[in-house]
């Protein structure tokens, strides 16, 4: 029982050690730490540290976050399909490059059509689907481009900002 005791007082006294380092770091930080939401992140930082600076990039955040979004909502699901109801193509793409995707798609189902009522050869047939693959193939990198340039730019507006907070002191507390 006395080995208990003595083990317990030593967890207690350890308790108490971390309890009143957590809390001088906490003071040391300076003033009343605040939580400031920005983009996915919440993060926990003094309120006199939070100046313009950090406003702008929190704005710069925001906004580069609410690109993203506006853009992957323009993307919608294009479907290319014969008269027969087989569907040559579907994928999700943006909504302003579905005049591109249909245009592609009305000349492959135009090859298509020429090549069931024998108006061309196979060899027509071919080139016609390659350059129908090379032009969607085409389409759905720049889409994939567009995409990813808008995401690293959230993602470095939101690691700036957390560097930012870093070097005030503060830290990331909830992510949203």
């Amino acid at each position: 029982m006395k080995k208990f005791t003595q083990l317990m007082v030593l967890a207690l006294l350890a308790a108490c050690a971390v309890g009143a380092c957590a809390r001088k770091s906490g003071e040391a930080a300076g003033g009343q730490a605040t939580q400031l939401s920005c983009g996915n992140k919440t993060y926990r930082v003094s309120a006199e540290r939070v100046d313009a600076e950090v406003n702008e990039a929190c704005d710069r955040v925001r906004k580069s976050a609410e690109a993203l979004e506006a853009y992957r909502a323009t993307v919608a699901r294009f479907t290319c399909q014969e008269s027969n109801g087989h569907v040559v193509l579907s994928l999700l793409a943006p909504r302003d490059e579905f005049d591109e995707y249909d245009r592609n798609c009305r000349q492959y189902l135009t090859a298509q059509d020429a090549l069931h009522n024998h108006t061309i050869d196979i060899a027509a047939h071919q080139a016609a689907s390659r350059d129908f693959t090379a032009s969607n193939n085409q389409l759905a990198r720049r889409h994939a481009e567009a995409d990813k340039a808008l995401f690293r730019q959230r993602d470095a507006d939101q690691a700036a900002l957390s560097r930012l907070i870093k070097n005030r002191g503060g830290s990331i507390e909830i992510t949203n």
